[in-house]
């Protein structure tokens, strides 16, 4: 049986009647290396990929957008940094929060803890500090303070156990 990941986008029309295509390189080690947007005006921009995710986005004027990945402590592969065409640059730095599994072992997950916006030298502009179940208790996102368990959802289509879906 199929997946949904092996169908790809052809384009969106909105309902303006406007037509957004997508055009595909295949990759050595992935199913696609780069995704070409065209917008409705002919305009194109290139998502490339890496095994971690989207690599860069650049656009007809060469400016590009590059992304970066680091393994977070619970082992997620989480982005850690986003360098714009201007020099800026967004970094984030991850803590892990408990969750509970549906068979009440405990698990962990990747959240931010510092997002820090940083010009092209490094100094930091701006700096963002996310603190989880400080004034709750430890009561997060994840319910497992309160006994919640996260999981046992299935997706039958990202699976490909769901017949035969039928994408235009």
């Amino acid at each position: 049986g199929g997946s949904v990941l092996d169908n790809v986008l052809d384009g969106i029309e909105d309902s303006w009647g406007q037509n957004v295509h997508f055009k595909y390189q295949p990759g050595a080690d992935m199913p696609y290396s780069e995704m070409i947007i065209i917008s409705p005006d002919g305009i194109q921009s290139v998502v490339s990929f890496a095994s971690d995710g989207v690599h860069t986005i650049g656009d007809q004027e060469d400016h590009q957008t590059s992304f970066e990945y680091t393994t977070s402590g619970s082992g997620q592969r989480v982005l850690s940094q986003i360098q714009y065409p201007t020099g800026l640059i967004s970094r984030f730095d991850y803590t892990d929060l408990p969750y509970l599994n549906v068979d009440g072992s405990t698990g962990y997950t990747a959240a931010v803890e510092n997002y820090y916006k940083l010009n092209e030298a490094g100094h930091i502009l701006e700096h963002t500090m996310y603190r989880y179940g400080i004034d709750s208790a430890n009561r997060t996102f994840t319910g497992a303070a309160i006994g919640c368990t996260l999981g046992g959802l299935r997706d039958h289509p990202m699976e490909g156990n769901s017949g035969a879906p039928d994408y235009k």
